[in-house]
């Protein structure tokens, strides 16, 4: 993925990302479904490795403003 530095101010940077963090974890699920998973269970894994990633990285969502969380 190569995505030009942006100000953090950038309105669009947050939604750009998810673009194109969208075309991955599709390719993602696609791979998981390869190996015989469920799109169920491909989500779940890849969210629990963001959750994990979060963590490891010193972010911690607050769950009150996310209601998937």
């Amino acid at each position: 993925m190569k995505l030009a530095r942006r100000a953090y101010s950038d309105s669009g940077k947050a939604l750009e990302l998810e673009e194109h963090m969208d075309v991955d974890i599709t390719e993602l699920l696609a791979k998981a479904a390869d190996a015989g998973y469920t799109e169920e269970e491909a989500i779940v894994a890849i969210l629990n490795v963001a959750k994990y990633q979060s963590y490891l990285h010193g972010w911690q969502p607050n769950p009150a403003d996310d209601p998937y969380l």
